[in-house]
């Protein structure tokens, strides 16, 4: 766990890897932010800057649930090149993961929020 630069007005932002010791790391930035929409407005800069560097990507959007209730949708981007993101937000907090793209899915549904 480290800190990371988050965007202008963030109250905290770290970076966070996960590694399974076979070369599936996994990047994870968290930024808390004040508000719901601030942090709509990182996850969706963080999935357009993925989007930008991976244009043959494929999008999947698989719905955010918190306490039994859909509060959001992740956008998971997956390459031919073998690489994946998954973007999301709960409240006023935005995640962006990146990693092997056969995992990241499985990331994201595992991740305890």
């Amino acid at each position: 766990v480290e800190d990371a630069e988050g965007p202008g007005g963030a109250l905290e932002s770290y970076r966070v890897t996960y590694t399974d010791g076979a070369g599936g790391d996994v990047v994870l930035y968290v930024t808390q932010l004040r508000d719901a929409d601030a942090a709509g407005a990182t996850a969706g800069a963080r999935a357009g800057t993925y989007a930008e560097a991976t244009p043959d990507g494929t999008v999947t959007a698989l719905p955010v649930v918190i306490g039994g209730a859909q509060t959001s949708e992740a956008t998971i981007r997956t390459v031919p090149s073998g690489t994946g993101a998954a973007t999301w937000v709960n409240g006023t907090v935005a995640f962006h993961a990146e990693g092997p793209a056969d995992g990241i899915e499985d990331f994201f549904r595992a991740f305890p929020l």
